[in-house]
Parts: C-alpha cells; sequence; structure tokens
C-alpha cells in the first residue's frame, strides 16, 4: 500500500477490520489502485461505524489511537444534553511532528443508533458510551445507504470498502449532499461539490461489462441517481463544469457527461 497514513490506521485497526467501513476518496483510491489504475489520494479518512459492531474494544482501540496521534477534535454537544459534548471530526496541522505518518483528519459516520430520536434537522449522532469511552458522536449516515452499503463491500489491502457500484451511489449522494450545503453557505469551497461529478466519471471509466449489468438499489437511493443523472444531461449544469475544471490543473475526464447520465440510468434499478 503506497498511502503510509491509511496504512498506519489500518495497521492500529486490525482487530477490527470489520467494525468499519471506508468510503470517501481513499476508498476509491484504494479501488482502483486494486484494478491497475490511479485516482487521487485524499488526506483524511472517511470512516462509517459499522454500528452494530460497536464494542468496547473497538471505542478503547479509536480513543488510543486519536489520543496518541494528538488529533484535536470538533465538539459537538446535543440540545437536549447535559453540557457534555462528543467528537466526530479529529484533526492534526501540518506543523504536527506526525504529519506524514497519520492521517491528517479522520471523520466518523453512522446510522441512528436504535432509541436515539432525532430533530428533522438534527445531523450529528451521539455514539453509546462504553466502559468508560464517551466522546464520539458521528454525521448521521441515511439509514438506506448505510444497509446498502453494508451489503455492498469488498476487502482491498485489509480494508472493508464499497463495491464499484456502490462508491458511484455514494458520489451520487455527495454531490447532492454539498450542492444542498453550498446553496446554504454551509461550505465555501465549490470544489467540494464538483468533485463528485468528476469522481463519478472516473469510476465509469473502470466498470466493465459485467458492472454495467443493472443492479436494484432502494428506491432513495435511485431517486438520487435519477437526479444526478439529469444533472449530467443539462447544459446549463455541465458547462458550470467544464468551467471549473479548465481552471484546474486535474486530468481530462475519461468519460463525457452524457455518457455518465446514460450510464447510471444503465447500471441501476429499483
Amino acid at each position: 500500500m503506497e498511502n503510509v497514513k491509511l496504512q498506519h490506521f489500518r495497521d492500529a485497526m486490525k482487530d477490527f477490520s470489520e467494525d468499519y467501513i471506508l468510503i470517501g476518496g481513499n476508498a476509491c483510491a484504494l479501488f482502483f489502485d486494486s484494478v491497475g489504475a490511479k485516482f487521487r489520494e485524499t488526506a483524511d479518512l472517511d470512516i462509517v461505524l459499522v454500528i452494530e459492531n460497536w464494542s468496547a474494544e473497538f471505542a478503547k482501540a479509536l480513543d488510543q489511537y486519536i489520543v496518541e496521534g494528538g488529533y484535536r477534535g470538533r465538539r459537538f454537544t446535543r440540545g437536549d444534553d447535559t453540557g457534555k459534548s462528543s467528537v466526530h471530526r479529529f484533526q492534526i496541522n501540518k506543523e504536527h511532528p506526525r504529519f506524514d505518518e497519520i492521517p491528517s483528519e479522520i471523520e466518523l459516520f453512522s446510522r441512528c443508533p436504535d432509541g436515539i430520536t432525532l430533530e428533522v434537522d438534527e445531523h450529528l449522532v451521539p455514539i453509546e458510551p462504553v466502559d468508560g469511552v464517551s466522546n464520539f458522536s458521528a454525521i448521521l449516515f441515511n439509514d438506506d445507504y448505510y444497509a446498502h452499503l453494508k451489503g455492498n463491500t469488498v476487502i482491498v489491502e485489509g480494508i472493508q470498502i464499497p463495491n464499484l457500484k456502490c462508491l458511484t451511489a455514494l458520489k451520487a449522494s455527495a454531490w447532492i449532499n454539498n450542492r444542498d450545503l453550498f446553496g446554504k453557505k454551509k461550505i465555501n469551497d465549490i470544489g467540494t461539490v464538483h468533485k463528485h461529478a468528476f469522481d463519478i466519471c472516473r469510476l465509469f471509466a473502470i466498470y466493465d461489462d459485467k458492472d454495467f449489468k443493472s443492479s436494484k438499489v432502494p428506491s432513495r437511493i435511485l431517486e438520487d441517481i435519477e437526479l444526478v443523472s439529469k444533472w449530467f444531461s443539462e447544459q446549463p449544469e455541465t458547462e458550470v463544469l467544464d468551467a471549473f475544471l479548465a481552471d484546474t490543473t486535474a486530468e481530462e475526464l475519461p468519460i463525457a457527461y452524457s455518457d455518465a447520465s446514460e450510464f447510471l440510468n444503465e447500471a441501476f434499478e429499483a
């Protein structure tokens, strides 16, 4: 594995490989590497907790990794809590003595744990304390996407990641979510929106014939895929993507937006 930061995390969590799923850019990079292709690596790790497996042992191992790494946490307090806070995002800066060895950011995701009731707009969930380890929360992961993710993983280099088609569906969801957040001025970098559209095109470039065979997904996920397919077919949207891409040093996309639109409709069904 070329990514020494990801390798460091994997080795530290070797006894808990079934307790988390790596998603995002590093999951894409791992999958691409497994088929002899290249994908941009990212400095951060997006980790979906397999909440059904949440245990004192895993909580302690994760907490120890965070503490020994000297990570700073972004704290979150629920409105109905008693002042206690928890953390879902852990970061180190470039001046950190181990910046070149360990992930610069670790972000946790989870479906809503059983027994927790969330407000309509609440997007962070508390993770149950175990044996004194109680400072974790996670970004809310949609139940349909969580169930689909759990049923569509592969092991690459000892790390559980989404399979190719699940990566595609997650990228479609990320494009929609980040576009919405940008519109609400909750994120400022338009590149964090457009990159997911470009990644979908790159993912389709490594599909083979069997991957294009239509796969069933929950209707909630298909709605997102159909929306993204529509965006890829609309000239105002594609002109914005092209203008942004022209101002970067990124490589030319391997397929046309119109092909991406067609492939999305071909590869998924309810």
